[in-house]
C-alpha cells in the first residue's frame, strides 16, 4: 500500500520532460547502489534503470540491511535480480516492490517475500504449468527448505507456461497447489508441487544419544585442523571449497533422500557425535560442519568469519553459500 501511495504522489507532480526524470532516476539508483557498497554502481544502475527500477530507500536493522527499489514490471525486475545482481554478503537483501509482490535477492538467490491472495485461487487457472527447476542450497535455494519448515509461505521455481511454453521464475506453495500468471501471455496456470519433498531428520533425544556426546558439540575426527592450518585461514577456506566442489560433480549419483539428509544440520551433528564411520556421500558436508565446530572452539565467531571471508564468491559462489548454510547454529554463526 505504501508503494502505491508513493506512486500516486509521484504521478501528481507535473512532468518536466522525460530526459531530466530519467537522469534523476539514474542518479538515484547510482547513489543507492553506492551506499549499499556495490562495486561499479553506475554500471549496475544503468542496468537497473533499463529494467524499469526506481530508487527508494535503504533500511538497516541490528542484524540485516535492506536495499529497496520499486518497479512497475515484476518480470523485468526478476530478470535484473537473477542476471545482473550478485549478493556475496549474508543478511543483505535487495528488494524490488512491484504490483505483483515484493521480489528480492540475497546470498541464497531470488525470493518472493509473500504470495499474493489470488495465488491461492487455483480454480481460476486455465492451464497447468510444469515445474522445470527446483533449486537447492548451493544452487541457490530460493527458500525451498524454509518453505518446507513453514517459516515462509513460498519458494521460487522455474516454470513453463501451459499455454505458450514461456519459462519464468515464480513463487509457489510447498506441497500444495498455487496459481501463477505467465508474464508473456498473461494466462493463469496451476502449479502442483506435491511431488517435491524435503526429508527432515529429527535428532535423537539426550537419552538416545551416545554417552558423553551432544548433537551440538560433535567430535571433529573427520576434520582435524593443525595449528599451522589455523594460522592460515586461506588454506582452510580452500579446503572447504575443495570439499564441497567435489560433491557438485557427483550430485547425479546422490539420491534425493541422501541429498536432503546431507543438507540437514541436525543429522550431520548426530552422525558426527556418534563417532561412527561416515558414508561417502555424507563425508564432505559433515567435514565442513566439523571444521566449523573446530574453528568456533579455537577462535569463536571472529575466526569463523575470518575463514569465511577468504572465500571468493565470484569464483566459488555455490560453495560460499553452502559453507554459511552448513555452519548455521555453530556458536554465534547464523546463516
Amino acid at each position: 500500500m505504501n508503494w502505491f501511495n508513493r506512486l500516486r504522489r509521484i504521478q501528481s507532480v507535473p512532468s518536466t520532460g522525460a530526459a531530466p526524470v530519467q537522469g534523476q532516476v539514474l542518479a538515484g539508483l547510482t547513489g543507492q547502489f553506492a551506499d549499499a557498497g556495490v562495486e561499479d554502481s553506475e554500471r549496475l544502475a544503468r542496468r537497473a534503470a533499463a529494467a524499469g527500477l526506481e530508487p527508494d530507500h535503504i533500511k538497516t536493522t541490528a542484524t540485516a540491511r535492506y536495499i529497496i527499489f520499486r518497479a512497475h514490471d515484476a518480470d523485468r525486475a526478476k530478470r535484473f535480480l537473477l542476471d545482473d545482481l550478485i549478493v556475496d554478503k549474508r543478511l543483505t537483501y535487495f528488494i524490488v516492490e512491484t504490483p505483483e509482490g515484493n521480489w528480492g535477492t540475497d546470498i541464497d538467490g531470488l525470493f518472493l517475500e509473500n504470495l499474493l491472495p489470488w495465488q491461492r485461487d487455483v480454480d481460476a487457472a486455465e492451464y497447468t504449468a510444469p515445474i522445470i527447476t527446483v533449486p537447492s542450497v548451493g544452487n541457490p535455494s530460493g527458500g525451498f527448505i524454509s518453505a518446507s519448515k513453514g517459516t515462509v509461505d513460498n519458494y521460487t521455481v522455474e516454470l513453463e507456461c501451459g499455454r505458450c511454453q514461456t519459462h519464468w521464475w515464480d513463487g509457489i506453495r510447498y506441497r500444495d497447489l498455487t496459481a501463477v500468471r505467465c508474464p508473456a501471455c498473461r494466462s493463469r496456470n496451476r502449479v502442483d508441487s506435491h511431488d517435491y519433498v524435503v526429508t527432515h531428520y529429527l535428532a535423537p533425544s539426550p537419552e538416545e544419544s551416545p554417552v558423553n556426546s551432544s548433537p551440538y558439540d560433535p567430535a571433529t575426527q573427520p576434520a582435524p585442523l593443525t595449528g599451522a592450518e589455523i594460522a592460515e585461514p586461506g588454506k582452510i577456506g580452500q579446503r572447504l571449497v575443495d570439499l564441497l566442489e567435489s560433491t557438485f560433480d557427483s550430485t547425479a549419483e546422490t539420491t534425493r533422500a541422501q541429498h536432503d539428509l546431507r543438507m540437514d544440520r541436525d543429522y550431520l551433528d548426530t552422525k558426527l557425535a556418534s563417532g561412527e564411520p561416515l558414508d561417502t556421500w555424507l563425508c564432505a558436508h559433515a567435514e565442513v560442519r566439523a571444521i566449523g565446530f573446530h574453528l568456533d572452539r579455537v577462535g569463536g565467531i571472529t575466526l569463523m568469519r575470518h575463514v569465511h571471508d577468504t572465500l571468493n564468491p565470484a569464483e566459488h559462489r555455490s560453495a560460499v553459500v553452502l559453507v554459511s548454510y552448513l555452519w548455521h547454529r555453530i556458536g554465534q554463526w547464523r546463516d
